[in-house]
């Protein structure tokens, strides 16, 4: 019996580093990994991947991370996912949003993924 995997939407300016994340997630972890590089662009991908847990760097040109998260938060499809604010700075723009640091370990992330699913 195949079991289905966390379905988890990166959301980062950072093509390297968010193609290296979704290796490693996918490879490591039981995760089906979706990325968006262009935050104008996350709304859509939410809307059509249904990720179980959003993984949003708050420091993002053109749309910031506070105004992709209103986005988000604002459709009632996607507004009961779980958001993990990923950045290099600090609390600014997270609110009471669980937080991972940059630069992380892939064990940290993990942990941090999974003890912020739902269900």
């Amino acid at each position: 019996m195949q079991t289905s995997r966390t379905r988890l939407l990166i959301i980062d300016d950072e093509v390297g580093l968010t193609q290296l994340m979704k290796i490693n997630l996918e490879r490591f972890g039981d995760y089906l990994v979706e990325v968006v590089n262009h935050s104008p662009a996350a709304f859509a991908a939410a809307l059509k991947f249904r990720p179980d847990l959003i993984l949003l760097d708050m420091e993002m040109p053109l749309m910031a991370g506070e105004e992709v998260l209103k986005n988000l938060k604002s459709e009632p499809l996607l507004e009961k996912i779980p958001v993990v604010a990923f950045s290099a700075f600090d609390e600014r723009g997270t609110g009471s949003l669980p937080r991972v640091p940059k630069p992380v370990t892939l064990d940290r992330l993990m942990k941090t993924i999974n003890s912020n699913l739902v269900g």
